[in-house]
């Protein structure tokens, strides 16, 4: 097993610094135990190859394309403050002697974690002699504690009851979804309209439901799951219920628009290499929502544009990924190709050394917590890569390499002030799948296309 170790500094993001800085790290990594990688005659194991130099593009590329939305809403906008003003009437001042403190009504022991700060500890309210202020100081409490953990509309109450029996009855109201309506929605296309009437993207996108729990965490992944379409944008309210009259539902109010379907970039940069060229052309056609699913489709091609150290050298190379997010699931499926020619000096003649490689990556990422600061996924998915290279179109079969397998790991996001922070600690594995075939070294048992890689990446 390997591990590879990757830290990206999120302040600088130019092609020259992403080369270099993945240069030096593939520099201090051993290569002669890494099945995929393939170096050229003349080249040593301290430079980047030219397919190394295409991952690379094609990652950053992926990166840029890939949006990473992130939708906090703040809850203390909701909570209820604390009286400013108690009564001083002799009945609210009043105490009475509580021995038990219940929490009743529906999902009641769902929200039983609100009460705990005031029932247990050097804190608790058992066993004191409570006024009115104080079971509304109290309820102030319960109250917020839930509101903190996004359900802002489930309430709870202090019904009519005798406090001398020493038990105290707080009455919770689940705060629910009645409706999820569109309103204010813009598109530079017709809107497709599904079979409830809501803009198709609608339903992948939210991932509640008419009769759920409302909670505000749900909220922000719809939002997210919006806003991943860069020319769209996305906005919720939240409104007292117009069709029920039954306490605790409210409709959520969607506001969605989007500008553009598709976008269309071209770049020219220096971050190429001397022996496939430096100056490397890039176009991007990017077809945003093309399914009414909240999806992104992108397709790319580069090549050089000054050539190499000769004539015939260059480089070309396409990138194809598709991004589907379905509630609180992310599917992003990437392929590339690439294509490269460079002159070797030989003893008697030059020698046209060329390559090809092909890379295909599925990735599903699930949301499986969610906070005020913080979210954590599980991870899995697959790969599949194919190497071929040539001396004067003639195939070195001994480099030929063609290795699939699976991944697997976990995800975190948080934010520590106002900076977000992402890390993922990924176990990768090859298999037998797609016809793999092992390197000629593992007959020496030097190198496998199986072998285990631990990769960490924080950025």
């Amino acid at each position: 097993m390997y591990i590879y170790l990757a830290a990206v500094n999120k302040t600088i993001s130019a092609p020259r610094f992403l080369s270099l800085s993945i240069a030096a790290l593939l520099s201090m990594t051993s290569y002669s135990v890494m099945a995929e990688d393939i170096l050229p005659p003349a080249v040593g194991v301290n430079t980047i190859t030219p397919d190394q130099f295409q991952q690379q593009r094609s990652e950053a590329l992926k990166q840029q394309q890939l949006t990473r939305p992130n939708v906090n809403i703040d809850t203390t906008e909701f909570q209820v403050a604390p009286s400013a003003n108690p009564t001083t009437d002799p009945a609210s001042t009043t105490c009475f002697d509580i021995n038990n403190i219940y929490l009743t009504g529906e999902l009641s022991e769902k929200f039983a974690f609100a009460m705990h700060p005031s029932t247990t500890g050097s804190e608790s309210m058992l066993g004191r002699c409570l006024s009115v202020n104080d079971i509304n100081g109290l309820v102030t409490s319960v109250q917020n504690r839930i509101i903190e953990k996004g359900y802002v509309t489930t309430r709870v109450l202090v019904e009519n009851q005798n406090l001398k029996s020493g038990n105290l009855f707080l009455t919770l109201i689940p705060g629910r979804i009645d409706q999820i309506t569109p309103i204010d929605i813009k598109a530079s296309r017709p809107i497709y309209i599904d079979g409830t009437g809501n803009p198709a993207n609608f339903a992948p996108a939210i991932p509640m439901q008419s009769g759920d729990l409302l909670n505000v965490r749900d909220i922000e992944q719809a939002l997210e799951n919006f806003k991943r379409v860069p020319t769209a944008d996305a906005d919720f309210s939240i409104v007292p219920s117009t069709r029920l009259s039954t306490p605790g539902y409210s409709d959520i109010q969607v506001k969605w628009q989007q500008d553009r379907r598709f976008r269309l970039s071209a770049s020219v940069d220096d971050s190429g290499q001397d022996s496939t060229g430096v100056y490397q052309a890039n176009v991007t056609l990017s077809l945003d929502n093309p399914t009414w699913h909240n999806d992104l489709l992108y397709v790319s091609y580069n090549r050089d544009l000054d050539g190499g150290n000769e004539d015939s050298d260059g480089s070309n190379g396409y990138n194809v990924g598709y991004v589907l997010p379905i509630d609180k699931t992310l599917v992003t499926l990437t392929h590339s190709g690439y294509n490269y020619d460079q002159t070797i000096a030989g003893i008697n003649q030059d020698y046209v050394y060329s390559g090809e490689s092909y890379n295909t990556d599925l990735s599903v990422s699930q949301l499986v917590h969610r906070d005020n600061h913080s979210k954590t996924y599980l991870k899995a998915g697959g790969f599949a890569k194919q190497q071929n290279n040539f001396i004067d179109d003639t195939e070195v079969e001994v480099q030929r390499r063609r290795t699939a397998g699976y991944k697997v790991g976990v995800g975190y996001e948080t934010v520590i002030g106002k900076t977000q922070w992402i890390g993922d600690v990924i176990y990768q594995r090859g298999t037998g799948a797609f016809d793999a075939i092992d390197p000629p070294e593992a007959l020496f048992n030097e190198g496998s296309a199986r072998a285990g890689i631990i990769k960490t990446v924080v950025a």
